[in-house]
């Protein structure tokens, strides 16, 4: 199929149909409606339809508050950017205080981790991740992240998959997170707080 040819959407090709029966009610000859049929896709090709504009979401960081990420932590805050049903995709800023941290826990999917501010490991890791920085995690894995210093928080841009599961220090399970419980905390924060929410499933 040449380039000409992907220009012709469907609505396009429907018309072209309509337009060739019509046609060939009124023309029986076959050649003539070749020649008709042919005249009319000539002219749509001339004027390929605009491709739809794919759906976006832009979300500015003041429009959003800081929840807290009770009752996994007292101390941690979460800042909900996009929360995707479909997916089950979470996009959150994660503060935690210098020399706090969170329990540990098991992730079901992926996990990306930026570094915004702050330097932070995991208890089980070697490495300290800085500003810049950028932490990949395999779907199944498990660690215990820690803010690092006593004087400068942790700012964390965090892409998280599926479920998170948060455990006691005994090995109990302390809560399970996801996109439903990440909606669910946000909306109840807004009421709580006097807070118009703002769609963070939507695409535009």
């Amino acid at each position: 199929m040449s380039e000409r040819d992907r220009l012709v959407s469907l609505t396009d090709i429907a018309e072209l149909r309509r337009t060739s029966h019509h046609r060939s009610m009124q023309i029986p000859n076959r050649k003539h409606r070749r020649n008709s049929f042919q005249s009319t896709r000539t002219t749509l090709l001339k004027k390929p339809r605009a491709p739809s504009r794919v759906g976006d979401l832009l979300v500015d960081d003041e429009s959003v508050p800081w929840v807290p990420l009770t009752p996994i932590s007292d101390q941690a805050e979460i800042k909900y950017l996009r929360i995707d049903p479909v997916r089950g995709e979470v996009i959150a800023l994660i503060k935690l205080p210098a020399g706090t941290g969170l329990p540990r826990h098991h992730h079901s999917g992926n996990v990306i981790v930026y570094t915004l501010e702050g330097r932070w490991n995991y208890l089980e890791s070697e490495w300290i991740a800085g500003p810049g920085s950028m932490v990949f995690n395999t779907a199944a894995s498990a660690h215990t992240p820690q803010a690092i210093g006593i004087d400068v928080q942790a700012v964390t841009l965090n892409i998280i998959v599926g479920d998170v599961i948060f455990y006691t220090t005994d090995g109990q399970v302390l809560a399970i997170e996801n996109w439903k419980t990440a909606l669910q905390r946000y909306l109840a924060y807004c009421q709580r707080a006097g807070i118009a929410p703002r769609d963070l499933t939507a695409l535009a």
